[in-house]
């Protein structure tokens, strides 16, 4: 930060006394705002560093604090024009500009975080963490060949990072290349062995290539780390389900659905304010109504909220998920609405065939998001997860999917989805999901 030195001569009167008052008074409050801010009395902070900007608005330090001020208080797009206000004074500053991705990170805008944190690369090219930030913005793009090489530019920086070789593994995982994940989330654990992701990305990564007692063994070491690891839990029970032993899948879940609910879990955090629109790449949308709903932290562009109900596996979930529409890095271009609704219905079929059993499934196109806009309405059964008689699950899902209004490079799905025995579902939920979707709204 900034360091002035002010000259305090006595029995200087006029235009000098004047001068030097001014200036006090604009040191004063960027410090008692800096004060504040360290005390987390961001009110206050935000007061004084107003304070500080009139007395002198081209103060880049005092614009940038007031920035950070916002961000973490939550109004995340005052924060973002004070940081720029930042910029336009003082340019060449790498933390501004970094501090600006990280905001359009929090409103899920990644492609605007890349450019930012780009910015800061070329000011400070050695800085591991901004790479590694970009690899974490295009993750949610589900750009993973592209966070592959940010992840790589970060380990080049500092081989030592073993957030990269973790969030490495985590694009080889979802690019389905399982055994490849493995050996960097191994690395992560090598520099940092209390790393509880790393240790249930392995379980998960061993799930997928269905070596279960590896599996369980890597979830079973998460939980020493961090005994409030809920997914590692709730994929514990899954497992053990599948194999026939229902007491400890029982144990497991209803661990997993106390933790669900109290949201310690790393990968989830509970809705409380369900007024707040939460936005995602120019689109918007409310929190599903009800108690108990958490949001969940996807790879993906977009919201997903989640809600354990108290019955055994049974599960609500409302998404809007952004997706690139992109083969081999090539914009994909439909010629017609049809052509959009055929391309849709060939990536809905391609699913697991040994998890989704009796799949029923009705794609219509619609105007109601654009003239390209399908409405889709699917119900299967789930083997990978049964109830207590080993019955698999029946999962409903209802939703749209559309060429994104504002950037059409992107299609968009917006659904809701509801997991568990059939007895169990209810009326209620699909006028909460419907709500969800109503609640939609493109930003401008």
């Amino acid at each position: 930060m900034r360091k002035r030195y002010l000259a305090i001569v006595p029995l200087i009167v006029g235009l000098f006394a004047s001068f030097a008052w001014c200036e006090s008074a604009e040191y004063s409050h960027l410090q008692l705002g800096d004060q504040y801010l360290e005390q987390g009395k961001l009110v206050k902070a935000i007061s004084e560093y107003k304070e500080a900007i009139k007395k002198n608005p081209k103060d880049a330090t005092a614009c940038h604090n007031l920035g950070l001020a916002y961000y973490h208080s939550g109004e995340t797009k005052q924060a973002i024009k004070y940081y720029k206000k930042a910029l336009r004074i003082d340019p060449d500053n790498f933390s501004t500009y970094r501090k600006i991705g990280f905001a359009y990170d929090r409103l899920s805008k990644y492609k605007q975080a890349i450019k930012y944190y780009e910015k800061a690369v070329e000011i400070k090219p050695d800085d591991p963490m901004t790479y590694y930030n970009i690899g974490v913005a295009y993750g949610f793009l589900r750009q993973h060949k592209q966070a592959i090489k940010s992840y790589e530019k970060a380990l080049e920086k500092d081989p030592n990072y073993a957030s990269a070789y973790n969030n490495l593994g985590f694009s080889y995982t979802q690019l389905g290349r399982h055994e490849e994940a493995i050996k960097y989330y191994e690395k992560a654990l090598q520099i940092d062995s209390l790393k509880d992701n790393a240790y249930y990305n392995i379980g998960f990564a061993n799930s997928e290539l269905n070596r279960h007692e590896e599996a369980i063994k890597y979830y079973e070491k998460a939980l020493q780390v961090n005994p409030n690891y809920a997914n590692a839990y709730y994929h514990l029970g899954a497992i053990y389900r599948e194999s026939g032993q229902y007491q400890k899948a029982e144990k497991n879940d209803q661990i997993a659905k106390k933790l669900f609910k109290i949201s310690d879990a790393p990968n989830m955090s509970l809705v409380t304010n369900f007024s707040e629109r939460r936005s995602t790449l120019g689109l918007s949308i409310l929190p599903p109504r009800g108690e108990g709903w958490c949001i969940v932290q996807s790879p993906y562009g977009g919201l997903n909220f989640a809600k354990l109900q108290d019955m055994d596996a049974h599960t609500y979930g409302c998404k809007i998920v952004i997706i690139p529409l992109d083969v081999d890095e090539k914009e994909v271009i439909f010629s017609s609405p049809n052509e959009f609704l055929q391309d849709f219905k060939k990536k809905e079929i391609d699913v697991d065939k040994k998890r989704f059993k009796d799949v029923e499934s009705n794609y219509n196109l619609t105007s109601r998001f654009g003239a390209y806009c399908v409405e889709y309405q699917v119900k299967c059964r789930d083997v990978k997860y049964r109830d207590k008689d080993n019955t698999p699950l029946i999962m409903k899902m209802h939703g749209y999917c559309f060429i994104h209004p504002k950037d059409p490079k992107y299609r968009v799905e917006i659904e809701y989805s509801e997991r568990g025995a059939s007895e169990e579902f209810t009326p209620s939920f699909e006028k909460i999901g419907n709500k969800f979707i109503d609640d939609l709204i493109i930003e401008e």
